[in-house]
């Protein structure tokens, strides 16, 4: 960091692998904050239209995911344009097809008691 500063495009990829490999580890917790610098050095050096911006983000988004940091992975999401993955479950939507199916099935019970009148 003395020689190159801390917003050197190595420094940040020094940064990034440091995080990535913490984050293999299963240690989330210590992998944010060298997510969240990171993506800061890239916003700082390239901009927050840059791919490798992007990439950053949704890298942090999707670590903050999976740490059940929904509100701040929404809130940097919607920062930096970054699209949520909703497929594992935690959607709204969800929630509300299932109550959907749930009149479906008293529909379709009713339905099986009429038939067993008729036999």
């Amino acid at each position: 960091r003395e020689m190159l500063g801390d917003r050197h495009s190595d420094m940040l990829s020094s940064i990034y692998n440091l995080a990535n490999l913490l984050k293999q580890q299963g240690k989330i917790t210590k992998a944010i904050p060298l997510f969240t610098e990171e993506l800061e050095g890239c916003v700082s050096l390239h901009g927050l239209a840059h791919e490798e911006t992007r990439d950053s983000a949704e890298q942090l988004v999707e670590l903050l995911r999976n740490a059940g940091q929904r509100d701040e992975a929404e809130a940097l999401a919607a920062k930096h344009g970054v699209c949520i993955d909703d497929s594992d479950g935690d959607s709204d939507d969800d929630e509300a097809t299932s109550n959907n199916d749930d009149s479906d099935d008293s529909a379709s019970n009713s339905d099986d008691s009429d038939d067993s009148g008729d036999n």
